[in-house]
């Protein structure tokens, strides 16, 4: 291949045209749930905390409040403390993007 533009007609005629929607849809068709997860939006209330019903069943079954998961508790759930440290890192972020937007600190005079 003498070319990018030879490469790139190559791939195209090994693996086919790339078309981001039928690959999603593909996924899609094979996509299955674990046991216990459930798409259900009844489980939130509208304060966005879990319905009466809901806590009674997750305590019930000694499931995490945070996700529902098995094996631990809220104290010690694994999706809630990655939560949290992506909201720490995107704090961080958007705190130094603050910070060099605003320039450098005016220097004092003495």
């Amino acid at each position: 291949m003498d070319n990018w533009k030879e490469f790139m007609i190559e791939l195209q005629t090994t693996f086919g045209p790339h078309n981001l929607v039928t690959d999603a849809e593909h996924e899609l068709d094979y996509l299955q749930m674990k046991e216990n997860q459930h798409i259900n939006n009844n489980k939130l209330g509208k304060d966005g905390k879990l319905t009466a019903a809901e806590h009674k069943r997750h305590f019930n079954l000694n499931l995490c409040m945070f996700c529902g998961g098995n094996g631990h508790f809220l104290d010690k759930c694994p999706k809630k403390e990655a939560k949290a440290k992506a909201h720490a890192a995107t704090a961080a972020e958007s705190s130094l993007a603050a910070q060099s937007d605003s320039g450098p600190a005016p220097e004092s005079k003495n």
